[in-house]
């Protein structure tokens, strides 16, 4: 009897343009199944993927609702995952999508394990380096403070030793494979 494995993929993706998003998800999913075999399988959990009835984004209370359903969906797709694949890529700036961001730290909570892959490897004092950090903020509330310093591309709470950082997705599935295949 086969075992399969369910593997959310969490990331900013899913707000690429339809046909390069088709595209993502379409070699994600060939990759899965070229890793597949009689004794192994790994099935993709992908946020689209969800069936949620949405209302009509007519006003902001029936957007609210539609929020909520798609997170509380996610968060679904997340508790039957055996663990979850995040893209923290840069996404609009220096720092990784916040909802891929909330789904890691849900699905470490839960106890799954969580792959982080990224475009973008550079140190985050490398990244910020020119930021002006004695800046106001652009809302006068506060004054920017100093980028923490772990040698990571990305926050520390993103970070576990149990996996490494990646580079791509594929490499974040081959490492996971080859764990669950022994």
């Amino acid at each position: 009897m086969s075992r399969v494995f369910l593997i959310y993929c969490a990331g900013g993706d899913v707000f690429l343009p339809e046909f390069e998003r088709k595209a993502v998800f379409d070699n994600i999913r060939a990759l899965a199944q070229q890793l597949s075999d009689d004794n192994t399988q790994f099935q993709l959990l992908i946020p689209i993927d969800n069936e949620i009835e949405l209302l009509p984004d007519t006003d902001a209370a029936n957007k609210h609702r539609n929020a909520l359903c798609i997170r509380l969906a996610n968060e679904a797709m997340i508790a039957r995952c055996d663990a979850l694949i995040a893209n923290l890529s840069p996404f609009r700036g220096n720092e990784p999508d916040c909802g891929t961001a909330y789904e890691c730290g849900f699905a470490r909570a839960l106890g799954k394990p969580v792959l982080n892959y990224t475009d973008n490897c550079s140190e985050q004092t490398a990244r910020y380096r020119d930021f002006d950090f004695g800046a106001e903020a652009n809302d006068g509330r506060y004054a920017y403070t100093e980028v923490e310093d772990f040698a990571l591309p990305f926050n520390l709470m993103m970070y576990g030793d149990d996996y490494p950082v990646f580079t791509d997705f594929e490499s974040a599935l081959r490492y996971f494979a080859k764990q669950q295949k022994g």
